[in-house]
């Protein structure tokens, strides 16, 4: 399993609002996506931050928009090996 604690910076309180109003719909995409992703990769492979990062910031603008979310930020990247 991975575990990441993963939150959204947003620039202003309206596009707050809006990011924390669709955060099921965002949560959902991220989950989508990371399972596809670390079902390509081995186990044995170290978590690529920078790259998850890249592709959660990619999945936060199609799911809200352009410009709503300003950066990604990941803490406690953590993978455990079965």
């Amino acid at each position: 399993y991975v575990v990441l604690n993963v939150t959204l910076e947003t620039i202003g309180a309206d596009n707050e609002e809006f990011a924390t109003s669709l955060l099921p719909r965002v949560r959902n995409a991220f989950i989508t996506d990371l399972n596809g992703y670390f079902a390509a990769v081995s186990v044995e492979d170290r978590i690529l931050v920078k790259a998850i990062k890249r592709r959660l910031h990619i999945i936060a603008n199609r799911t809200l928009g352009p410009g709503v979310v300003h950066d990604v930020l990941i803490q406690n990247a953590f993978k455990q090996r079965k």
